[in-house]
């Protein structure tokens, strides 16, 4: 079994699509799968994801990104389910980073932070920095987070059934 499942919804998102998953596919550790799942692209992302080696399913109809997420973590071979967003771009050392937090701190989930690099355009910039000044208040243990960064132990994700889909 391996260690990591990477889940990614992905539902239009050929303007972002190579960069997240090049991103995903250069990290340090080998023990993971890719599960990309188009949620009924209309543009390229299908044709992208198929020139990758990850594994690609493919709803019937649109179905949102929490049907989309639950769709890969059925299909998931892993001990812990990470999921990311089609236009996130990881560092190489994240699954390490990750599998360090679960070692370390003996917790169930873990949810990464968001906007770890500054984009050049005024939306970019302003995200970045309303960001960084909300961050340092915040606590470190929090009762929701968004899911476009975060592990879960497979076991707890079946126990929660996963997202709610409506």
């Amino acid at each position: 079994m391996v260690k990591f499942s990477v889940i990614i919804p992905v539902y239009n998102a050929s303007g972002t699509l190579d960069k997240c998953l090049t991103s995903v596919l250069n990290q340090t550790t080998r023990d993971y799968e890719v599960i990309a799942v188009d949620d009924c692209s209309s543009d390229s992302s299908r044709e992208i994801i198929k020139q990758y080696p990850v594994t690609l399913l493919t709803l019937e109809k649109n179905s949102g990104s929490g049907i989309a997420r639950n769709q890969g973590a059925n299909k998931a071979k892993g001990q812990i389910l990470v999921f990311i967003d089609s236009d996130v771009i990881v560092g190489e050392d994240w699954l390490e980073k990750i599998e360090k937090d679960f070692r370390e701190f003996d917790i169930d989930i873990v949810s990464g932070n968001y906007g770890a690099s500054v984009g050049k355009s005024f939306i970019e910039l302003f995200a970045f920095f309303e960001l960084l000044l909300r961050r340092p208040s915040k606590q470190q243990f929090v009762s929701s987070f968004p899911s476009n960064n975060f592990a879960i132990k497979k076991e707890n994700f079946k126990k929660l059934n996963g997202f709610p889909i409506e």
